[in-house]
């Protein structure tokens, strides 16, 4: 896949667009206080500081740095000041699982940490997905057909996402891989659904429907992920952002691929959103996802 500049700026947050084309934006392989890193369009970057991290001369194509900023294991600089640093997440397969059981263990067992998974509407998805709790951050492993843990995926809960600044985490090196909260819907199911995010995905199979997103950007959703897929895939993109990788999906699944808009509003933006308990649209977002499937 060719990686380009629009995809990256989807990305990268907070930058600066020149008037030569390149972008300004902050160095993800380092502390980045003032933006030192060049992006063109001609598809390579370059780091005006001193970076380690960024390879020979602090330059490389864009296509890793794309990787690095779907797969994000380090603090990125505000510009209204530094951010508490996020936990060291493991990389290794074993410490991983280890991770992923011993956090299911401990959100099941104490329903104090219960608080967000009820407040986003997913709190019934602890047992199925192994949702977990880890120092004030959900965890939520990636398993495989075969019930195999292939990685972990950690989102924020608010009170961590104020101090670091970072809705989620995961490991370093970690490619986006296809999420699907529970095998068992998709196996059986005549029609699958494809968010933009985990927390979507968590909500769709929450109303028992079978749902897959990608554990990175919009943009990552590889469509051969779907080549034994040979039912429905109805496409449900947020309000803004996911429009072009919607319909470049669709274009790549062919006759099997529709793209459906839900009835967004100023208070929901994503699917998601439906389902906080301070919206409570959970039921429509049944009826609305079910009349498709």
């Amino acid at each position: 896949m060719v990686i380009t500049l629009d995809q990256v700026k989807e990305l990268v947050g907070d930058h600066r667009e020149m008037s030569r084309g390149y972008i300004f934006a902050h160095c993800p392989w380092h502390s980045d206080e003032s933006p030192s890193l060049l992006i063109f369009e001609d598809g390579w970057y370059k780091c005006l500081a001193e970076c380690e991290g960024s390879g020979h001369n602090g330059t490389g194509p864009i296509d890793r740095l794309y990787e690095e900023l779907s797969n994000p294991g380090v603090v990125r600089p505000h510009r209204n000041g530094h951010k508490a640093p996020l936990p060291t997440v493991p990389t290794k397969l074993d410490d991983i699982e280890s991770l992923v059981w011993k956090a299911h263990a401990d959100l099941k067992a104490n329903d104090e940490y219960k608080w967000y998974p009820k407040q986003r509407g997913i709190d019934d998805r602890i047992e199925v997905a192994k949702l977990g709790w880890w120092n004030g951050w959900i965890t939520v492993p990636i398993f495989g057909e075969d019930s195999s843990i292939q990685g972990v995926y950690l989102r924020s809960t608010p009170p961590q996402e104020k101090v670091t600044g970072a809705r989620f985490i995961q490991p370093i090196g970690q490619h986006p891989m296809l999420y699907c909260p529970d095998w068992r819907l998709w196996k059986a199911s005549p029609s699958v659904a494809v968010v933009y995010g985990m927390m979507d995905a968590l909500v769709i199979s929450s109303l028992r429907f079978p749902v897959v997103t990608t554990t990175g950007g919009s943009k990552s959703f590889d469509p051969s992920w779907m080549d034994h897929w040979r039912k429905p895939v109805y496409i449900f993109p947020d309000a803004e952002g996911d429009d072009k990788a919607a319909a470049d999906l669709a274009a790549e699944l062919g006759w099997r691929a529709r793209i459906i808009r839900l009835p967004y509003d100023d208070e929901v933006r994503d699917p998601a959103d439906f389902a906080k308990s301070s919206v409570g649209r959970k039921d429509e977002l049944m009826r609305l996802v079910g009349s498709h499937l």
